[in-house]
C-alpha cells in the first residue's frame, strides 16, 4: 500500500452502510455480500456483509450486547460511536493457506434498529508478515472502524 492512498466512499446495501475503500478496489455482488480488491489479484479480498435487526422487545442497549455476544474486546470508535471488535484466524480454501482479519463493526440507529457490518479482509498466509499487508490490514481496521450506517425507511 503506498504511502499515500486515494480513497473513495462506497456505498453498498442501498445506501445503509457507506466506507472508503482504496479507488483502485474494484466491487462486486455476491449473494448478500460486497467484495471490494485490487484487480487481476491473487490475494487480498475485502468482503462486506451487512445485518440489520429491529428491537421492538427490548431495549436497544440490550439488544446491541447481544449481538455482540456480551461487551468484551470490544471498543468504540470515538469519531463515529460505532462498537468494534476485531479478530483474525487462520484457515485453508481449496488447499490454499489463508489468514482472515474480521471487524464486526455495529452502530444503534433510533428508534429501533440496530446495524451490524462485518467486514473479512483474507490474505495468502504466506503473505500475512510482507509490509504492504500490515499496512492494508491498519488501513481497513481504521476504515472499518468508521463506516456510517443509515436508514432506508
Amino acid at each position: 500500500m503506498e504511502s499515500v492512498t486515494r480513497l473513495d466512499r462506497v456505498f453498498p446495501f442501498d445506501g445503509m452502510l457507506s466506507f472508503l475503500i482504496p479507488s483502485e478496489w474494484a466491487e462486486e455482488t455476491e449473494d448478500d455480500h460486497y467484495l471490494y480488491a485490487r484487480p487481476g489479484t491473487d490475494s487480498d479480498w475485502l468482503r462486506v456483509s451487512l445485518i440489520t435487526i429491529r428491537s421492538v422487545s427490548e431495549t436497544l442497549s440490550r439488544s446491541l450486547e447481544r449481538a455482540f455476544d456480551g461487551r468484551e474486546q470490544v471498543i468504540v470508535e470515538e469519531r463515529t460511536g460505532n462498537l468494534v471488535r476485531a479478530s483474525e484466524k487462520d484457515s485453508g480454501e481449496a488447499g490454499i493457506d489463508i489468514h482472515l482479519y474480521y471487524w464486526k463493526v455495529a452502530q444503534v440507529l433510533p428508534p429501533d434498529l440496530i446495524c451490524k457490518a462485518i467486514f473479512s479482509y483474507t490474505v495468502l498466509r504466506e503473505r500475512i508478515n510482507e509490509e504492504e499487508t500490515r499496512q492494508t490490514v491498519k488501513l481497513i481496521a481504521r476504515l472499518a472502524s468508521q463506516a456510517r450506517f443509515s436508514r432506508s425507511d
